[in-house]
């Protein structure tokens, strides 16, 4: 094995420890909030309002080092057509380590998220989109599947994007321009396989990117 693998192992290794910390913090939280001020789809009667919402029931149960809103630009994953974009989230906390939570402006894709009303596209009871960034968004890459992760806040639970029956985004690869290649789908794959062996995908190498699990 030589040293840029041997490198690159360890960082993926680092990167999905992370990644599960996080996970755990988010769903312990979730669950706290819940046995304190009841059903999500309470929390909010106003659809541009609900990640400010649940930004402020989430806060007493995270240890967050300093809560701010700050405009940024990610990446998608795919490195066949590269995207980038703006965000402008409703909250971001900043954890002690510098990993951070990142409320997303857009809360959801379905048409009723005030009361977490269950998406079209999907059985699950949708109600605010997060981020998990690893690094913090003022370090680079702000890249989905590399050190931003996609979760969503359902009336149920925390899910990460990307698992099975999730709207077809049970695949990460980054060879693909359109919805395969944004990246959501990775953070699934990544808690699975604890891995991300999805960045090693090239363009023109499409078939030993077929990663579904």
């Amino acid at each position: 094995m030589t040293l840029p693998s041997i490198i690159q192992k360890r960082n993926d290794k680092e990167a999905v420890v992370k990644l599960k910390k996080m996970y755990s913090v988010m769903e312990n939280a979730y669950r706290l909030a819940i046995l304190e001020h009841g059903s999500p789809d309470t929390w909010s009667d106003i659809p541009a309002e609900t990640p400010t919402a649940f930004a402020d029931k989430l806060e007493p149960y995270i240890k967050v080092v300093h809560r701010y809103k700050k405009s940024y630009r990610y990446n998608f994953v795919s490195v066949k057509s590269p995207v980038s974009i703006s965000e402008s989230p409703k909250a971001i906390f900043k954890l002690a380590d510098g990993s951070e939570f990142v409320f997303k402006n857009s809360y959801s894709t379905g048409a009723d998220n005030a009361a977490c009303k269950a998406n079209a596209g999907t059985n699950l009871a949708e109600c605010i989109w997060l981020y998990f960034d690893i690094n913090g968004i003022d370090n680079q890459p702000n890249r989905l599947g590399e050190d931003m992760f996609t979760f969503v806040l359902t009336k149920d639970g925390v899910r990460p994007v990307g698992m099975s029956g999730y709207w077809g985004f049970n695949t990460c690869r980054p060879d693909k321009s359109g919805d395969q290649g944004v990246g959501y789908g990775c953070t699934a794959y990544a808690l699975v396989h604890e891995s991300r062996d999805y960045l090693k995908c090239k363009t023109g190498n499409e078939s030993a990117c077929k990663l579904r699990y």
